[in-house]
């Protein structure tokens, strides 16, 4: 499913960047011009930099239609550190929020838990239509960056550039413990928190 053409993909460049809303905290809101097609019930996390300290309230991801989803999910985990390979994963959900009808483009949900993150710290969001009636599956936008930010070990270092992740299939909600079931060279995602 996910990027076959590394090479290629680097040409690539994005579409346009909307004005980030007032309390933008972390994410990346370029529009970017690849498409990475997803099952439902595969959800899709990319690692952030939170740039100050306070709560999310809402949660936003670049929708792109690419079968149907009558409903997506969007959640918020936190970032831990691998000793032993020097790169930071996906750890604990930290809150989520469900988009009913969503449209191709960008959408967002006011999360009913208020998590507080700490600006300089890394954390997650993810994305996913779960398995659930009406659902086929979605897109998400990203745009490849290269190798630059990959360990010794040739796993991305989230302390570096930001990482991707997959998660395990056939989903109906995003899981406590973040569960990688793939990972990825550095690439950059269309997905942001902000408080309100």
């Amino acid at each position: 499913m996910r990027r076959l053409a590394l090479a290629g993909a680097l040409l690539a460049g994005c579409l346009s960047t909307p004005a980030a809303p007032a309390g933008f905290l972390l994410g990346d809101m370029t529009m970017y011009d690849q498409t990475d097609p997803h099952p439902a019930g595969q959800p899709e996390a990319a690692s952030f930099q939170a740039v100050a300290t306070t709560t999310v309230d809402e949660l936003g991801i670049f929708y792109e239609d690419n079968g149907g989803a009558a409903t997506i999910e969007v959640a918020l985990y936190s970032n831990t550190f691998i000793l032993q390979s020097g790169h930071g994963d996906a750890d604990q959900l930290l809150a989520a929020g469900t988009i009913a009808t969503p449209h191709q483009g960008w959408n967002a949900v006011t999360l009913d838990t208020h998590v507080v993150v700490t600006a300089g710290e890394y954390y997650w969001i993810a994305g996913m239509a779960p398995v659930a009636p009406g659902n086929q599956g979605m897109g998400f936008r990203y745009h490849y960056t290269g190798d630059a930010s990959t360990t010794t070990d040739g796993m991305c270092d989230v302390h570096k550039g930001p990482c991707t992740e997959h998660g395990p299939s056939m989903l109906s909600a995003f899981p406590v413990q973040w569960d990688e079931t793939e990972r990825f060279a550095p690439s950059l995602n269309s997905f942001y928190a902000s408080h309100q």
